[in-house]
């Protein structure tokens, strides 16, 4: 009898040591569940918060551009709505020295708005280490002179060889730093007793990044667009939103048009 207890005794611990195996591995599982499902709740809760303050970064986008379209006012404003609010800056893109961030296509046109300013030159600075290929660029001065608008251009050579270098361009060399390589600075004619319009670059060959400066430190460069940097926020979600309105520029066909001040004749 006391042999049959025994084993009695034996098969009562092991079942106990089984079902407290057991136990562990289910709630094992049910934690795990309950973590991956609080998870997924908290991904998809940041997933539609992060949309809706992106939304709401864009809307404040528009809203600068309907300020700039109205008044070209400078400053900050903010708008709420039912589940996101956002905050937007608008300043002017204005210095010595102005270039597009994104290099400008070959054959396409770079163009800096001139009006109202005092300089008596201008300075181009082009292609960077990005760039592949080699340009020459043909610069454009749009002025006007009593009742009349008159066009100079320039054209010149980096200091590459056929078939980039091409013949009667000026040859350049050196940059003026900054991370460009070529540099040229560009008299304007007769300032004093004409209105200068704007300057147009082309690059040729290849897609070139383009700069402008002043020739004068102390003297900036007309205002070319504008910043705007727009925040939207929902929840502990934040996107920001940076956008550059520039001011209206002539399409590049436009070098290649005919006109006259006067009648035309055949």
């Amino acid at each position: 009898m006391k042999v049959i207890k025994n084993a009695y005794q034996n098969q009562s611990g092991q079942m106990l040591i089984i079902i407290v195996l057991i136990l562990v591995v289910g709630i094992t599982i049910a934690l795990s569940l309950v973590s991956r499902s609080v998870t997924d709740v908290r991904l998809s809760t940041n997933t539609e918060q992060s949309n809706r303050a992106y939304t709401a970064a864009e809307a404040g986008i528009e809203d600068a551009l309907r300020k700039i379209a109205s008044s070209a006012a400078v400053g900050t404003g903010s708008a709420s709505f039912s589940d996101s609010d956002v905050k937007y800056n608008i300043s002017e893109a204005a210095g010595t020295s102005f270039g597009p961030t994104e290099a400008v296509k070959k054959d396409d046109v770079s163009q800096l708005d001139l009006k109202n300013y005092t300089g008596n030159s201008v300075n181009i600075s082009w292609h960077t280490s990005s760039d592949s290929t080699p340009a020459a660029i043909v610069a454009s001065f749009i002025y006007k002179t009593s009742s009349e608008y008159t066009v100079q251009k320039w054209a010149f050579n980096d200091n590459s060889t056929y078939p980039t270098r091409v013949i009667g361009f000026a040859d350049v060399s050196g940059g003026r730093g900054g991370g460009y390589t070529y540099n040229t600075t560009l008299t304007l004619p007769a300032h004093q007793a004409s209105e200068p319009n704007f300057l147009r670059v082309r690059p040729l060959f290849g897609d070139t990044h383009i700069q402008f400066s002043s020739d004068n430190m102390y003297v900036n460069l007309p205002v070319q667009g504008y910043e705007i940097t727009a925040t939207g926020s929902a929840g502990s979600s934040e996107r920001t939103v940076k956008v550059f309105k520039s001011k209206p520029a002539l399409p590049s066909i436009f070098d290649y048009v005919l006109f006259s001040g006067g009648s035309l004749s055949k």
